[in-house]
């Protein structure tokens, strides 16, 4: 499913705000994409003088150790 949404004006109401009665609130982090691997932002064009064999290798290196 695909939702857009325009929006033309933001207003935030915060915990503390009663005047508003029951806000109903909608959880933002089912529409987060997901976070790509390293080896899945290179273009892989910028590679190209490596062979498949170390290509493998690099790429599986630079996801092992992403968090670092």
């Amino acid at each position: 499913m695909t939702a857009v949404l325009v929006l033309k004006r933001l207003c935030l109401i915060y915990d503390e705000d009663s005047d508003f009665g029951s806000v109903d609130v909608t959880d933002t982090d089912q529409y987060q994409q997901p976070e790509l691997l390293p080896s899945q932002r290179i273009d892989l064009h910028t590679l190209s003088d490596l062979s498949a064999e170390q290509r493998t290798k690099l790429l599986a290196l630079l996801d092992k150790y992403s968090q670092l």
